[in-house]
């Protein structure tokens, strides 16, 4: 029974979430209409129904329900403000092409109870009821004696977040089912996505090859967790037990940050949709003449691997020109990129990379990064990968604003483009 409410349940939130959304859409239009002291007329009804299909576009481009968004309170919150405004804008726009713009609701009162009235039943009842699985997590365990076994019995705990072992590796001396040993690290994080490496060894014993692990994971910027105790404790207790709560040590190879991250995030929302609002007319503009003037889709979806190899499609119109690149606004705002961070790069360049410069994808890809700004195609291919480097390694928020503001007369020029 609770397999079958965890399979459909999360479904049958989603769909009462998006019913009741689009109702709120259409009745915040006449309640909007009847607060001014408007009578309610056909048109006032037909503005709701447009306005309810405009809702239903724009959160299907931004992935608004999808179940495995796991978004943050702010980040939700967020994404509610910017679908409200962009419900509101929509009606300024109906206003200004009606001939009688008076009969329909005012923006500003069409806001006002519109926002919390999405806002408030999302935060405080369909998130809840919502069966939010965490997000997978894909571990490479290094070892498969006792440690390891240990290991795996608790990721299968179903109280902690879900995990996935893609694998395990052989020490040496060990023997049993693997993948390989230690030396087949590198090629098993070129094949196969992994969000953290457990090395399950024991240091007097394993020391040389744990260092191997670690230095690799280094180098590829990938986590790894080494183990906590190399002794046995009997009443001896962490002084934080947080920190070792699974028996080991956990390591990044950049700071996390998660404060300035978060803003990171929140910046790259408002600022994506900002930038698809000021753009709009440009990109109707394109879309109206790709569709007229040639067969085929509007937009071209290119396979690129985003963070920690994972792959996604990068949107660009079909025009073969510099302006194709507009549409990657969209990417941004669903979270497959962010406004600055390494370019994402093709299946094939990422096949080709040496193992240091794999560590370019321990971060979100963006349009924007320390590259576009420092010759572009004038520079190696080589510089370039230890440019990004530097970007990883000292990145901050401040840095962020100072590479989009270098690259806007980059752009206007073309300077350092072939």
């Amino acid at each position: 029974m609770k397999s079958l409410i965890e399979r459909w349940g999360p479904r049958l939130v989603a769909h009462l979430n998006v019913s009741f959304d689009l109702t709120i859409v259409m009745c915040a239009a006449v309640a909007a209409s009847r607060l001014s002291g408007k009578t309610l007329e056909p048109r006032v009804l037909a503005c709701s129904g447009m306005l309810a299909l405009f809702w239903a576009a724009e959160t299907f481009a931004v992935r608004y329900y999808d179940r495995w968004a796991n978004r943050s309170g702010v980040e939700e919150t967020a994404m509610v403000s910017l679908l409200a405004l962009g419900a509101t804008l929509a009606l300024g726009v109906l206003r200004f092409l009606s001939p009688d713009s008076s009969s329909l609701p005012g923006p500003g009162e069409y806001f006002l109870l519109l926002w919390p009235a999405v806002l408030l039943p999302r935060m405080l009842l369909f998130r809840k009821l919502e069966y939010r699985e965490p997000p997978l997590r894909e571990v490479l365990i290094v070892g498969i004696g006792p440690m390891a076994q240990a290991t795996a019995d608790d990721f299968a705990d179903p109280s902690r977040r879900p995990v996935r072992i893609v694998g395990n590796l052989r020490f040496e001396g060990e023997t049993g089912e693997a993948l390989g040993g230690v030396g087949d690290l590198e090629r098993c994080l070129r094949a196969m996505p992994v969000d953290e490496v457990y090395v399950a060894g024991h240091p007097g014993k394993n020391a040389a090859e744990m260092q191997q692990v670690v230095r690799v994971c280094e180098r590829f910027g990938i986590p790894f967790a080494l183990p906590a105790y190399s002794v046995r404790l009997e009443r001896a207790r962490p002084a934080v037990p947080a920190a070792v709560e699974d028996g080991y040590l956990h390591y990044l190879t950049h700071a996390p940050r998660p404060f300035q991250r978060s803003l990171k995030r929140l910046f790259d929302i408002f600022t994506s949709a900002l930038a698809l609002l000021v753009l709009s007319p440009v990109l109707l503009a394109v879309a109206a003449l790709i569709k007229l003037t040639s067969k085929g889709p509007i937009f071209f979806k290119q396979a690129r691997v985003g963070l920690h190899v994972r792959p996604f499609n990068m949107f660009k119109f079909r025009t073969m020109v510099v302006i194709d690149e507009l549409p990657q606004l969209i990417n941004v705002l669903r979270g497959d990129m962010s406004v600055v961070g390494p370019r994402p790069p093709v299946p094939r360049e990422v096949a080709q990379y040496e193992p240091w410069q794999r560590r370019r994808l321990s971060v979100r890809p963006g349009l924007t990064c320390i590259w576009q700004v420092s010759g572009r195609d004038q520079i190696s291919f080589q510089q370039w990968m230890y440019l990004d480097m530097r970007y990883i390694d000292h990145w901050s928020l401040a840095e962020d604003l100072s590479l989009i503001l270098q690259t806007f007369p980059v752009v206007l020029t073309g300077r350092g483009a072939s």
